[in-house]
């Protein structure tokens, strides 16, 4: 299917980068080629004060794994008592007068604001594509009811049939380096989350080079030849208006200060990845994403919810990743981690992207 009904509105939320960052990447990607596209995050309605408590939401999971899987049962199945009504009447008359007729939607959080709108207009010749990001339903999706327009599924990844049906390609201006792949990448997500920072230690003892993300100037430790922090900007804010960036990331150096990683003016957290052997973290959509599109295998810690599990059953049972206790008992080795990313090749040869896939792009 070609996309038919321009301008494209794409809904995504701002809140998870797995989320947000491909919807960005795939805007993008849809403005390069000549596609009407507009981007709009769910925070962009949100009252003031619910906004304010985003940061201290992050903050109390990146601090507490433990208190991250708890809110995330009690996540809510709708984002009601969040929104601004006139935001929302806002954002209403803007479509309207766009004659906006193809909405590709990122997250299942939008239901409740994207069937308001659909039952006020004639919703008859309206495509909605809903994009899935993991390889079974996500929270978000689980209450998702899509009750107007022409809907479409748009699945990446396939637990229950164990296949990949496509990818969304990051761009970047930066090239995987001639002399090799020598340092490993780990991170916690977006948000910081998960077990990542009780395995720098193990293997820093086994002489493994490391790139690690940090999220706050409390994560940097001790620098020396083994490892490399680079800051996840604190003070990023993903909007300017409408205009929205990618979350921008900076080395620190021994004294602690900050410089841009690359200058790259598309995803520069993409960079470490193509500059990585390996990407040790929780089993996200986002970084199985870029996992297959740079053909970097990944190491998965524990996961965050079963969505998570199945994103890593997937990448196990295709042979393109390992768990990290697994690759412990093999004592950390990088013979296995060249297989699974010879795998990665061979898998990738002959899948389309999201673009030529589903839109009829290339």
């Amino acid at each position: 299917m070609k996309v038919l009904n321009q301008p494209v509105t794409i809904l995504c939320s701002y809140v998870t980068l797995g989320t947000y960052i491909p919807a960005l990447i795939f805007h993008q990607g849809l403005l390069r080629r000549g596609i009407a596209s507009e981007l709009v995050a769910l925070e962009q309605l949100f009252l003031e004060g619910k906004l304010d408590e985003i940061p201290k939401l992050k903050h109390a999971a990146h601090s507490n794994f433990k208190f991250a899987k708890t809110a995330l049962k009690m996540a809510p199945k709708n984002n009601s008592s969040s929104f601004d009504e006139q935001k929302v009447e806002t954002l209403f008359n803007h479509w309207k007068a766009r004659g906006q007729r193809h909405f590709v939607v990122f997250t299942g959080f939008w239901n409740e604001v994207i069937n308001t709108y659909l039952a006020g207009v004639d919703h008859q010749n309206i495509a909605i594509d809903l994009v899935h990001m993991d390889a079974d339903l996500s929270p978000s999706w689980k209450s998702y009811d899509a009750k107007y327009g022409n809907i479409r599924l748009i699945k990446l990844f396939d637990a229950v049939d164990k296949k990949l049906l496509s990818y969304i390609p990051p761009e970047s201006n930066f090239s995987k380096p001639a002399n090799g792949l020598n340092r490993v990448l780990i991170h916690g997500g977006g948000w910081g989350i998960g077990t990542y920072k009780e395995k720098i230690s193990e293997m820093l003892q086994q002489e493994i080079k490391l790139n690690v993300i940090a999220y706050e100037m409390a994560d940097v430790g001790t620098h020396n030849e083994l490892i490399d922090y680079h800051l996840l900007d604190p003070q990023w804010k993903p909007a300017n208006g409408t205009h929205y960036t990618f979350p921008s990331i900076q080395k620190v150096d021994d004294e602690g200060t900050t410089t841009q990683t690359w200058a790259d003016t598309y995803y520069p957290y993409y960079n470490l990845v193509l500059t990585s052997s390996v990407i040790i973290s929780k089993p996200g959509g986002g970084s199985i994403n870029d996992s297959i599109a740079a053909g970097v295998p990944v190491v998965f810690l524990e996961p965050f919810g079963v969505h998570e599990s199945q994103n890593a059953f997937l990448w196990k049972t295709l042979g393109y990743g390992i768990d990290y206790n697994e690759w412990k008992e093999q004592y950390f080795s990088f013979e296995s981690i060249d297989q699974l990313r010879t795998n990665l090749i061979e898998g990738k040869k002959n899948l389309e992207t999201i673009y030529q896939k589903y839109y009829e792009l290339n």
